[in-house]
Formats: structure tokens, sequence, C-alpha cells
């Protein structure tokens, strides 16, 4: 059987190593996930084709199988209910232990998504170098008069270090109590990448994110729009995110994506791919909750 998984191979090796691969699957909150489906996708020697190993967790969330490799390891794990976790080029030099993070499928709902293609003529354009510049989050794009925006959640601007190779983009919160803040916990592998809902502490005025030519794996929660009361007490805020790969053209254009729940004191960001509010013909067909 042909194989559906894409392979990116890290090295070829002289010899077929002989391993033990096993999983231990869980939710968000660390409960073991039993009757997940596992697979195990590795090379064989002398073979165009991987050799797939599949079974279910036990009730403990465990998985383990014998293998033989020769040129890194392909695993997956996906229940329904949960979201699909997929581990490419995994080494496989000695016994695996792998714990895998699936999860859970709880509330997704409608929000406004924007995506930046990495292609610089699709990215987001800053108006000019080495100055801020006011971006809606909802609308998607720079508050007038550099854009359709009305009402601006942060602030953008983009500068070039003394290394010639890096850019970097600053961010900052556009009112006096909102910021950014990193997630608890980023699982590249997941296609939930991010907690469900953005923490209600911990926000910072600003964040300062440099690149080089090769994307950046980074995720921020954002929280704006706050009113206080005559206290200075928030009671009422919305929430957002912005999510990796991000990337930081030369031109001027950044690479990334991001989100806005339009419903105030609401930090649910687990987003429902088929329910974007922003109609933006830009946008994928399928963008990742």
């Amino acid at each position: 059987m042909k194989s559906i998984f894409p392979w990116l191979l890290l090295a070829v090796a002289a010899h077929a190593n002989n391993i033990q691969v096993t999983f231990k699957v869980v939710d968000e909150n660390g409960m073991p996930v039993p009757t997940a489906r596992t697979t195990i996708q590795c090379r064989a020697l002398n073979s165009e084709e991987p050799n797939e190993f599949t079974g279910e967790t036990n009730r403990d969330g465990g998985f383990s199988k014998k293998v033989e490799s020769w040129s890194g390891l392909y695993l997956e794990a996906k229940k329904a209910g949960y979201y699909t976790a997929r581990l490419y080029d995994q080494p496989d030099e000695a016994d695996v232990t792998q714990e895998i993070i699936l999860p859970r499928l709880i509330n997704p709902r409608p929000l406004f998504v924007k995506f930046y293609n990495a292609n610089p003529d699709r990215g987001l354009q800053i108006p000019k170098i080495n100055e801020w510049f006011k971006y809606d989050l909802k609308i998607g794009d720079w508050v007038a008069p550099h854009g359709m925006g009305t009402v601006a959640d942060l602030q953008m601007k983009i500068s070039f270090p003394t290394n010639p190779n890096e850019m970097q983009l600053e961010l900052s919160a556009a009112d006096a109590n909102g910021g950014f803040v990193t997630p608890a916990r980023l699982l590249k592998y997941s296609e939930l990448k991010m907690p469900h809902a953005a923490p209600s502490i911990g926000y910072k005025k600003t964040a300062t994110l440099t690149t080089g030519e090769d994307p950046m794996d980074i995720a921020l929660f954002i929280r704006s729009r706050v009113q206080t009361d005559a206290k200075g007490k928030i009671v009422s805020a919305n929430y957002g995110k912005i999510q990796g790969p991000v990337l930081i053209n030369r031109r001027g254009t950044i690479a990334f994506t991001h989100y806005f729940n339009p419903n105030a004191n609401d930090p649910n960001l687990e987003f429902d791919p088929s329910q974007n509010l922003l109609d933006d013909p830009a946008n994928p067909p399928e963008l990742a909750p």
C-alpha cells in the first residue's frame, strides 16, 4: 500500500536500527486517552515504501511496537473528539518513548481569522519601515488612513537590527491594559497548537519577534479593547491570538495567521475552520483551529 504520509529524511543510515517505539497518549490535562489509533511509519532497507504499523492505545493510553528503521520515524495518534497529532522525522537511533498530547475538541466556534502568505506579494505589507502602525484584528487590516480598520487591537513596527540577515517585528498593545502573553504550551505537532482559551493574567505591553530567512514557530495570545471601571478593574476585554509560523520579509511584509473572538469577555479561541467570520478570498479553504 502506498503511503499517504510525506517523508522528510534526516539522513540515510548504513544499516537498519531495531528499536522499541512506545507511545503514551494523553489529553491536555494529562489524562490517558484509550483506544486512540496510532501509526508508526519507518523506512525499511532497500524499500521505496515505508513499513507501517497501526494499533490502539490501551486503557492507560499506551502503545508499544518493535520496528526496524533506517531513516527516521513518522508517528501519528488520533481519535474522534480529539485533535490529531503528527510527528515527522523522529530520531530512530535508539528506543523511542514519546508522550503525545491530544487536545480534546471542546467548543470550536466562529472567529475572525486572517492568513498572510509567506509570499511577499501576499503577506501583510507594513506601510513604512521603522514606524508604528495600528492594526484591527477583526477587520484584518491597518487602521485608517492606512487601511480599512476602525479599532486598534495592537501596533506593529518592522525594523532591521545590526545583523543584516535578521528582521525584527515589534508589537505593542493599543490600550493601557491590553497586551501579549506566550502560551503555557505550544504543540507544534498538533492540529490545535495553542491552548483552547486565552489566559486571564500574565499579559505584557510589548513583544519583540526577530527572524532570519527561516520562519519562527511563534505563538502569542492577545488581549485588546479593554474597558475598566472607576477603580481600574477590567470589566470588558476581547481576546485573540497570533499563530506561526511567522516570517518577516526584508521588503517589509509579515507572514502569519491571526484570530479574533468578537465576543467581549470570552477567551475561547478554539476556532471552527468551517466558520471564518472574515470574508477574505486570500484565506485558504482550511485554516488551522
